[in-house]
């Protein structure tokens, strides 16, 4: 039987229900979680909104805010739990307002992006 913990060995996270609860208070999480690379815990497969931000423990600037307006406007919706990881901590940096935090959130394209570009035809010009 598989029984959860903390390992202090790897870089620690924050989970998030959704989106909409990071974005209210981006320090409380429901639970927190280790990156151990031998854990039964995968997060699924798919396409993610990534940012990354260098703060205090706890703080994520307006990090949440920007994605959730990047969403908006490239027409990208929330689909799920959203993930705050410090890849940096106090065993890495030596000022606390440097650690490195990485937010991941899963999204679905609501709108079609074309994956290339439309070809032009420009006239000739003689």
């Amino acid at each position: 039987m598989y029984k959860p913990k903390l390992n202090m060995s790897f870089p620690i996270g924050g989970y998030f229900e959704n989106m909409t609860a990071l974005v209210n208070d981006p320090t409380q999480p429901t639970r927190y979680f280790s990156l151990d690379p031998k854990g039964q815990d995968r997060k699924p497969a798919g396409l993610y909104l990534v940012g990354y931000t260098r703060d205090c423990y706890g703080q994520t600037h307006n990090l949440p805010a920007q994605m959730a307006a990047y969403a908006k406007k490239n027409g990208l919706a929330f689909t799920g739990p959203a993930y705050r990881i410090y890849l940096t901590d106090e065993i890495s940096v030596i000022e606390p307002e440097q650690y490195l935090i990485q937010i991941s959130v899963p999204v679905k394209e609501m709108r079609h992006v074309p994956s290339r570009r439309p070809r032009y035809n420009f006239p000739n010009k003689n």
